[in-house]
């Protein structure tokens, strides 16, 4: 499969760090990549934070962001805390700080994080979750219904980047894209709103089904959900364009 991909013209517009490495991963592969980010991870201040992370059982962690921010700026973590994160990409970099978390096997999405039997008998615990800005409330309103007393933690704020004028346009139009990844919801919104209208004809990476039906909703027509926001995920995703 090294040049699987090959003839596939990719728009990626996931934030950085990730867009370059899903870029190269991609390349590898055969394709050719255009890295257009639509979503900036600006860090947030914290005007406060937990004094002893030891007290919390579980530390939920969204993104790769949460993680990356959690690690670099809060006090060390509890060897014994249960690390749990719905995305393999976002457990690959805990991994990577010597972290096992406890990741869906499927559905890597927050309801199937939610099925896992460690967080359906949470009764009297302490979770900490690791998040950004805003976004949804399903894990903090659901994992309080079932007894758990959760602090949620905004590590950092989502923004479209602050492109020159003209700067979007003449990037797609010099790239010829034929192929899309958008990996959340808040990038499909911006796609929509940022982007030439014509990108809504081409085929669409998504990691979910949810963010599928909002791509559709903002009138994109070919719309290819993966298996998760795994750089692998998404290339099998992009092979179906190819055969």
């Amino acid at each position: 499969m090294s040049l699987a991909l090959e003839g596939l013209r990719v728009l990626i517009t996931r934030p950085q760090p990730q867009a370059g490495r899903l870029a190269a991963f991609l390349q590898a592969k055969g394709a050719r990549t255009t890295v257009l980010p639509m979503v900036a991870i600006t860090p947030l201040t914290l005007t406060s934070q937990p004094d002893n992370l030891a007290q919390f059982s579980k530390i939920i962690a969204i993104s790769v962001p949460s993680v990356d921010i959690a690690l670099r700026t809060l006090p060390e973590f509890s060897p014994q805390t249960q690390w749990v994160t719905p995305g393999l990409g976002t457990a690959q970099a805990l991994k990577s700080h010597g972290i096992q978390p406890l990741t869906p096997h499927s559905e890597f999405t927050s309801e199937a994080m939610l099925a896992l039997p460690e967080l359906n008998q949470v009764t009297g615990e302490k979770i900490l979750l690791l998040k950004g800005e805003g976004g949804r409330e399903l894990l903090r309103n659901e994992l309080s219904r079932r007894g758990a007393e959760v602090v949620s933690l905004d590590l950092y704020r989502r923004q479209c980047p602050d492109y020159q004028q003209g700067e979007i346009e003449t990037t797609v139009a010099s790239a010829d894209i034929n192929a899309i990844v958008a990996t959340s919801g808040q990038i499909v919104s911006n796609l929509h709103t940022c982007c030439p209208d014509d990108l809504k004809n081409l085929p669409l990476i998504i990691p979910s089904q949810r963010v599928a039906e909002k791509a559709e909703a903002l009138g994109f027509k070919r719309v290819v959900v993966s298996q998760g926001a795994g750089d692998q995920d998404i290339a099998e995703a992009l092979l179906q364009l190819v055969y």
